[in-house]
């Protein structure tokens, strides 16, 4: 792992910066879709086919984008969540245990 597999805080903050960054292009692509879909339909209005086509290619392309931006920032959003309640399973066992672990108190036993 980039930041140690224990190292919650810093995890956190990458996935807030991810979901952030993936916030800004998400209404990136979605202006973009509507930009391309506006030229397509008027293109379509004007009877210029060639024209609508083009835009229409653009279009189908933006929505592809922003599908898949979609599902890469649902697995950034459970990465997150994932992360915060190992960091609360893992704060428990150290309060549970005196910040030994349970790992620690197993052996002991």
């Amino acid at each position: 792992m980039l930041y140690g597999e224990n190292n919650y805080e810093a995890m956190n903050n990458y996935y807030t910066a991810l979901v952030e960054n993936n916030n800004k292009q998400l209404d990136f692509l979605k202006q973009q879709a509507e930009y391309w879909e506006e030229n397509w339909r008027a293109a379509m209005a004007a009877g210029d086919t060639k024209a609508a086509e083009e835009f229409e290619e653009h279009y189908r392309d933006a929505i592809s984008n922003l599908n898949s931006l979609i599902e890469e920032s649902a697995e950034n959003l459970q990465n997150k969540y994932t992360n915060a309640i190992n960091q609360i399973f893992d704060n428990l066992n150290k309060a549970v245990t005196n910040g030994k672990g349970l790992d620690y108190l197993d052996m002991e036993w």
